[in-house]
């Protein structure tokens, strides 16, 4: 049960449990929360609720005892005799009591002392059922707006009241005015999320519609909620409801005689495995499968079988044996149920004949897809993962198996020779490159797309294809430094540009046999001389 206002919420949850936002203590408890029949914040710091004897009673979040890190509210039985109770405004509760009067609940003072009381009867009223207040007139805007359609003619009294004969009356100004009600038109009832994932958690929404085309939405005590297959789908103690197998689960709200009903179908959001295909017969492991259709496996080791519990339906499947029991009733199996690597399986077309599934075995990624209703869960086999990375990998498999020499890439050895073992799918187009260095240590690229993994190994500057130690003669000395990304006078453009890497700009000059080409690198000038460095500057 839920209740706002006054810029805050109050609820009670499955256990008995009374919390209000304003603080994070229990506020009060019950030994039985379906015996809260009304849950009404009284200001934004205090509350009220009735139980079904009729018992109202006052908490304010003001009045506690704090011991050691421990909270103690004094709630206030207000009345025990109360019929409705409603919010009638700051620190004003309205009460009706089931001998048809209506009564104002507020707070009064003996020093500094708070206690909540009923104060004043409604003078007038009588016979009553359920009183609403309004604020204002009721030719301004009722509280209750359900009500905003028949009260635009009337001005100036104060409450709404349905009688012990089903009438409704607005009383106030010393008159008594009898009017026709809004008739309920319809209900609707949403979900959060209708195609959730096995382990997410929805919530319900149930709306009742007026023929004056008002909409209200109604808590847990004014509409009823019923799921027809429990074990798919649990309530949760706010009221919130967890999924815990795939599956279709219908739901159905009911409230003033109206019922409506939707269907949340659920899969499973990550795949199983040990699925195997023997002889066109594919096999499905007992625990993780029925376990994700939402039902309970326990191992009766005596006999060696798998009893399953889902919902009223109950399987036994005994290891060695191709017949099945389902509700008591034998039933024959295509394959016996066997071990596959230690882990019992039984056969794929048991869900197909029994629980009205509908299996589908894909040959392609050699994987299960169970179907149930509109909900799904896939079964992996051992050869799955390798094949679905293979797709992902696409032409890029290629490239595993072929050397590179490090050039510049994540402060890795210049010039170290490594070579691609695997190109890793990591979700999405992306992908790690595997290496391997001469010494056999694994080394692992960044994230990269699938686009800019041949471009990191294409690009001269982050990976040569070809062994530049094999390729250049030179002396260890120059080797040196051109690893340390550094150059010197007498330097060829060979080294500078294995150095440091293409210029962003150049120039060339030709006098005679002289020839002087200049490259740019940022600030810095590098001046070759008939092909050698002699200058460098900034």
């Amino acid at each position: 049960m839920l209740a706002t206002g006054f810029r805050s919420t109050a609820y009670v949850t499955n256990s008995g449990e009374i919390h209000h936002s304003y603080v994070k203590y229990v506020a009060d408890k019950v030994a039985d929360s379906s015996s809260i029949v009304a849950l009404k914040l009284v200001s934004d710091r205090s509350l009220a609720y009735m139980d079904n004897t009729g018992k109202v009673v006052f908490v304010d979040l003001l009045n506690f005892d704090y011991n050691n890190g421990d909270v103690k509210y004094f709630p206030q039985v207000v009345t025990s005799d109360a019929a409705y109770i409603e919010s009638a405004g700051e620190d004003q509760l309205l009460v009706t009591k089931k001998d048809g009067t209506a009564w104002l609940c507020e707070p009064t003072w003996s020093g500094t002392s708070k206690s909540f009381q009923l104060v004043t009867q409604i003078s007038g009223i009588t016979n009553a059922v359920k009183v609403t207040p309004y604020e204002g007139s009721l030719a301004d805007k009722p509280r209750d707006e359900k009500y905003k359609s028949i009260v635009s003619s009337v001005g100036g009294q104060k409450w709404l009241v349905l009688q012990t004969n089903g009438s409704w009356n607005i009383y106030g100004d010393g008159s008594v005015t009898q009017v026709e009600p809004p008739a309920v038109s319809g209900l609707t009832l949403t979900a959060s999320n209708s195609k959730p994932a096995v382990g997410n958690t929805i919530q319900f929404k149930i709306v009742q519609t007026y023929n004056n085309g008002y909409k209200e939405t109604l808590s847990g005590k004014e509409g009823s909620l019923q799921v027809d297959k429990p074990y798919l789908l649990q309530e949760q103690n706010e009221g919130s409801y967890k999924v815990l197998g795939v599956g279709d689960s219908k739901i159905t709200a009911t409230a003033a005689g109206n019922s409506k009903t939707i269907t949340v179908s659920a899969s499973l959001g990550a795949n199983l495995t040990g699925a195997a295909n023997t002889n066109g017969i594919v096999m499905l492991p007992i625990k993780s499968v029925f376990k994700s259709l939402g039902g309970s496996v326990t191992y009766d080791s005596a006999n060696q079988s798998y009893n399953v519990q889902m919902g009223l339906t109950a399987i036994r499947l005994t290891n060695g044996r191709n017949t099945a029991t389902v509700n008591g009733k034998e039933v024959t199996l295509s394959s016996a149920v066997s071990l596959n690597k230690s882990e019992a399986v039984f056969p794929a077309d048991f869900l197909k004949k029994n629980l009205g599934a509908v299996t589908l075995w894909d040959s392609k990624l050699k994987v299960m897809k169970v179907s149930i209703g509109a909900g799904t869960l896939v079964v992996e086999s051992a050869d799955t993962p390798q094949i679905k990375k293979k797709v992902a990998q696409g032409n890029l498999a290629g490239l595993i198996g072929k050397s590179y020499w490090v050039n510049n890439y994540s402060n890795w050895e210049r010039f170290s020779k490594v070579t691609v073992t695997d190109i890793l799918p990591v979700g999405g187009d992306n992908f790690e490159i595997v290496f391997a260095t001469v010494k056999g240590k694994t080394l692992k690229s960044e994230v990269t797309s699938r686009g800019f993994v041949t471009l990191i190994l294409g690009d001269p500057y982050t990976f040569l294809s070809y062994d530049p130690f094999k390729k250049y003669n030179w002396s260890s000395s120059t080797w040196n430094t051109i690893k340390a990304s550094q150059i010197t006078i007498g330097m060829s453009k060979a080294q500078v540009d294995l150095s440091w890497g293409k210029p962003s700009y150049t120039s060339q000059a030709v006098y005679s046999e002289i020839k002087v080409d200049v490259w740019r690198y940022g600030y810095q000038y590098v001046v070759f001389t008939n092909g050698i460095v002699t200058q460098i500057y900034s």
